[in-house]
């Protein structure tokens, strides 16, 4: 999907999934922001022309959000949690403990990414791929390959039918023969006994 939607970086290996997690060169943090601005962007569509989110909509189409994306990353963190799930983001991230959001939080109001301990950086990523999961975008794209696939599915399904066909036709010419072989033997059968009784009758003329 990351081509579909133009994503940089299209692929993150686990291994460089790891060391962007750790961050412990300007390289890791390179890979972490393009992976978390490219993350944001999917969001877009979600939150362009609602009322009160221009100027966040705007800073992510900014082609400097590699320098502020953390920031923004703690805006809708905290209007989206906040607001709507604060409860649902304790229990599924945070283990039921608000200390977990309070500490991401107040990270990334500070721009501090790098400054999050691994295992936070892991939870707030895992929580952004969720949201995108959900966002129109990615609807988008869904409903457009699942589109796209019905012309591929019907001509499968047209294949399928077509050997499904060729088989029936291939049993039936297969039972036709074994009947014919039936009838060539008992012919046979026929005919050898005829000969017998003929010979024996000749015998018996003799």
């Amino acid at each position: 999907m990351g081509f579909a939607l133009k994503l940089r970086p299209l692929g993150l290996p686990i291994e460089a999934l790891e060391n962007t997690l750790l961050c412990r060169s300007v390289l890791d943090y390179d890979m972490a922001s393009q992976l978390h601005c490219a993350l944001l962007r999917i969001l877009i569509p979600d939150y362009d022309g609602v009322d009160g989110w221009d100027k966040w909509v705007k800073a992510l189409r900014d082609p400097l959000l590699p320098l502020s994306w953390p920031r923004h990353l703690h805006m809708y963190l905290s209007v989206v949690v906040d607001l709507e799930e604060s409860e649902a983001f304790d229990e599924t991230y945070g283990e039921g403990d608000a200390a977990v959001r309070e500490d991401i939080t107040r990270t990334l109001a500070q721009g501090e990414w790098p400054e999050l301990r691994p295992h936070l950086k892991l939870k707030l990523l895992a929580w952004l791929v969720e949201r995108v999961q959900g966002s129109e975008t990615v609807r988008a794209h869904l409903d457009r390959n699942a589109e796209a696939s019905t012309p591929i599915k019907r001509e499968i399904q047209q294949q399928l039918d077509e050997e499904e066909e060729y088989e029936r036709q291939a049993a039936e010419a297969r039972r036709t023969l074994a009947s014919l072989k039936l009838k060539l033997v008992e012919a046979q059968v026929g005919v050898r006994a005829r000969v017998g009784v003929r010979a024996r009758d000749r015998k018996s003329v003799v």
